[in-house]
Order: C-alpha cells, then sequence, then structure tokens
C-alpha cells in the first residue's frame, strides 16, 4: 500500500511545478508519517489491535522500494524518448 502511495505521489509531483527537493520530501516524508500515525491510532484507540514497530518498519520498506522503482523507471524513460 505504501509503495503504491508514494508511486502516486512522485506522479503527481512531477505534474506539478514542484521542485525536485520539495518533491522527494513530500512523497518520501507523507506516507512515512501517515503509517506511523497509523500506527500510533491503533495501539492508542483500536483494541484488540496494537501498533507495532515492524509494521511502520514495513511501511518505510515499501516506501524506499517506490522510490527505487521511480528512479530505474525515470531513468529507464529518459533513455527510451532520448532516441
Amino acid at each position: 500500500m505504501y509503495l503504491v502511495l508514494t508511486l502516486v505521489l512522485l506522479w503527481d509531483s512531477k505534474r506539478t511545478d514542484c521542485q525536485p527537493r520539495q518533491m522527494w520530501i513530500i512523497a518520501t516524508a507523507i506516507p512515512v508519517i501517515y503509517g506511523g500515525f497509523i500506527e500510533m491510532i491503533q495501539e492508542r484507540y483500536c483494541h484488540p489491535r496494537t501498533g507495532d514497530w515492524m509494521d511502520w518498519l514495513s511501511d518505510c520498506v515499501g516506501v524506499v522500494l517506490a522510490v527505487g522503482i521511480w528512479i530505474i523507471g525515470t531513468k529507464w524513460h529518459e533513455r527510451r524518448t532520448a532516441q
């Protein structure tokens, strides 16, 4: 879920007039903060569910994978359109 969320945020920020540095900060920070927030809410208010830091870590791994996919896909697209 967080992999897809990050890819959608990166794709959407590419369509806007967002600065590259700002794009990366927003597209990676939102899913990471959202994932941590959801885990805290589950721990505090959603009994018998519990917040799990390993679950939040897996959310972060999804964000990192999305960034890797985005970088590889962007470079592939640039090479393909340059030909």
